[in-house]
């Protein structure tokens, strides 16, 4: 995993927190890893998901509920 990697997979875990698991748009995604454009986001959540991080729940939904902790990604929660 990359540290642009985790530092998303941590962002994202962080807001579900915060909004009652709720995630964040692409927007918000894009700008926390250091701007760009969505689909730079867009990749990372892919490669995410094919790692197993994370899953995508729903066809339009930017729902990532964490599936399992990388134990190097700092994200300092257990594994699922």
């Amino acid at each position: 995993m990359t540290p642009r990697q985790a530092k998303l997979l941590a962002y994202i875990r962080a807001y579900q927190g915060e909004h009652d698991g709720a995630s964040p748009t692409l927007k918000q995604m894009s700008a926390e890893i250091g701007g760009g454009n969505h689909t730079t986001a867009f990749n990372m959540i892919a490669k995410l998901e094919r790692a197993g991080l994370i899953i995508k729940s729903g066809w339009r939904s930017y729902s990532f509920p964490p599936a399992k902790c990388c134990p190097n990604c700092g994200c300092n929660l257990e594994a699922a």
